[in-house]
């Protein structure tokens, strides 16, 4: 009874002393995963419609607060560990994304009677220009006077945002974000997705397949149900 009571205080010395490493092999791995999907630019193709794609890989944690620590002075990524931390509740994904639009054409102009300023027997007359517009994509209004102009310019966007998994034969999956503008003068700057993977959970009841100590020294094969403490995860 002692010498099964030793071997099983040895079995489970290993299995912490095996979750010890491959916990700090995760956590060396999760941070450069994420140094490198932070470094990541972004790939651009614009479509028939002269549309703008933007994609880039999301950032892939465990947790939000293994993130929180990472050290950074990328600007966009500490804006999204900002929104990461501002959340309240259980996030799931979390998006940072800067872009710029672009407004640009041919209107016409019409003239109107503007100021009339009478100096020294001469008449100043300073007509008013107008122009205004209301394309698919923006509107807006231009008003010069003898001594300002006022301008109005709205530009509409509109977007296409998917966040997935990529599946490839020879490579792992990978979470890709496709931003797609729909306005055609609108460009994407920036785009950083941070997502979270529940964590898979270690113990359970399980079928159990393998080797084991029952009263012999040398471990033997055995088949049944138990309380089981997963290492590695093989998807």
């Amino acid at each position: 009874m002692k010498d099964i009571f030793n071997k099983i205080l040895i079995f489970v010395g290993i299995i912490l002393f095996l979750q010890m490493i491959m916990y700090n092999i995760s956590n060396a791995g999760k941070y450069k995963e994420l140094y490198a999907a932070s470094q990541d630019t972004i790939t651009k193709t614009r479509n028939q419609y002269n549309q703008e794609l933007s994609v880039k890989d999301a950032i892939i944690f465990n947790n939000k607060k293994d993130f929180l620590r990472l050290q950074t002075t990328d600007s966009s990524l500490r804006a999204l560990q900002k929104i990461v931390k501002n959340f309240e509740g259980k996030l799931s994904t979390a998006i940072s994304i800067a872009n710029s639009s672009s407004s640009s054409g041919n209107t016409v102009t019409k003239m109107t009677d503007g100021d009339i300023i009478v100096k020294n027997d001469t008449i100043f007359v300073y007509p008013v220009y107008t122009s205004s517009w209301n394309d698919e994509w923006d509107q807006g209004q231009i008003i010069a006077g003898r001594d300002s102009i006022f301008r109005f310019i709205q530009i509409r966007n509109k977007y296409e945002l998917t966040v997935g998994r990529t599946k490839y034969w020879f490579k792992p999956n990978e979470t890709k974000v496709k931003l797609l503008n729909l306005n055609p003068n609108t460009i994407t700057q920036e785009v950083n997705t941070f997502q979270i993977q529940p964590q898979q959970k270690k113990l359970g009841i399980s079928l159990q397949l393998g080797y084991g100590f029952s009263n012999s020294i040398l471990p033997s094969p055995y088949l049944g149900v138990g309380l089981g403490y997963q290492l590695i995860s093989i998807r």
